[in-house]
């Protein structure tokens, strides 16, 4: 088990993954990984539009259900994807209720009815099963 544990921390610092808290809609099709200086969302019915198609080369596969906003930048679609995802986390992922929001330093994600809306102050993203866009 102690094994487990130091190889699990050795990837996540290898990989620069620094996972926070993980959270879902209640329809359970986004789930997010948020950090303070992160927040991670997938959305299982995919991104629409999708981002274009690319070659990864061996960066991991191309994926069309993530997008990403740090504390400071601009939100935007994660392509090449070389690990499994905040979807992986879903049945440990706490429900943000419609008209909750999760505060993680700058950024804050609310959900609604409509959908889910992740900020940094300056600039964020809206998921939807029928469409996102970042701002």
């Amino acid at each position: 088990m102690r094994l487990l544990v130091l190889t699990a921390a050795l990837f996540a610092a290898l990989t620069g993954a620094a996972h926070g808290a993980y959270f879902k809609t209640p329809s359970g099709n986004i789930v997010c990984d948020g950090s303070s200086s992160r927040v991670e969302c997938e959305i299982k019915s995919g991104l629409r539009p999708k981002p274009a198609k690319r070659d990864c080369g061996g960066a991991g596969a191309y994926s069309d259900t993530r997008v990403a906003l740090t504390r400071s930048g601009r939100a935007t679609p994660i392509v090449c994807a070389g690990d499994v995802g905040p979807a992986a986390s879903e049945r440990s992922a706490k429900v943000l209720r419609y008209g909750q929001s999760r505060t993680f330093g700058r950024l804050r994600c609310t959900s609604t009815e409509k959908g889910l809306t992740c900020r940094n102050g300056s600039h964020g993203f809206f998921l939807s099963r029928g469409s996102w866009r970042s701002f």
